[in-house]
């Protein structure tokens, strides 16, 4: 059986041809769970892909603006299409860009900074560049992540990530020795296979 190249949503949908990581459960429930404070206008969406968390989001706080990276140029291309063809492609920009390069250049804090950061270790085989930007946590280590929150956020601002079991412990320590709390857990069970 042949993979859609167009995921579906009531409201939307992600195009996903041309992106180095397709649509999973890990965007998805991103998308469905980050909330931000009380008032949220500026969103940031890191590693964007798709644009599909950021789309989500977008439906989900109808003032917000919505700013999206990502390493890879295609998956930038990818999202800036999806955007386009979204009822609230007003509010969102996609942009081909490093976390470092954000932070240096961008001017602007946000409410809510969001990120399904890659997750496979050093060492794990991955043959496509495209995906090997997507997928391997080098390129996105928790310490710059939450060292960008610290700088990009607004005071009472927000961030929500998606981290597998195995490195909770690396990323809660990152988090916490920027000075940041944890405000909230959601353990993920995966079903095995029968």
């Amino acid at each position: 059986m042949a993979k859609e190249k167009v995921f579906r949503f009531k409201q939307f949908q992600v195009d996903q041809e041309h992106a180095a990581m397709k649509v999973g459960t890990d965007g998805v429930l991103l998308g469905a769970w980050a909330s931000g404070g009380t008032v949220v206008n500026r969103m940031l969406d890191v590693g964007t892909g798709t644009g599909l968390i950021a789309l989500m989001l977008a439906q989900r706080f109808p003032g917000a603006a919505i700013d999206a990276i990502d390493l890879s140029e295609l998956s930038a291309q990818q999202a800036l299409f999806n955007f386009a063809q979204a009822p609230w492609s007003d509010r969102l920009q996609a942009f081909h860009a490093s976390l470092g390069e954000w932070v240096k250049h961008a001017g602007k804090q946000y409410d809510l900074l969001v990120c399904n950061p890659p997750f496979f270790a050093n060492g794990w085989k991955v043959e496509d560049p495209g995906r090997s930007l997507a997928r391997k946590a080098e390129h996105l280590p928790p310490a710059e992540l939450a060292a960008a929150a610290d700088r990009l956020l607004l005071p009472d601002g927000v961030w929500c990530v998606i981290i597998p079991e195995a490195a909770k412990k690396a990323w809660l320590q990152a988090a916490s020795d920027c000075g940041w709390r944890l405000r909230s857990v959601t353990d993920v069970y995966t079903k095995k296979e029968s």
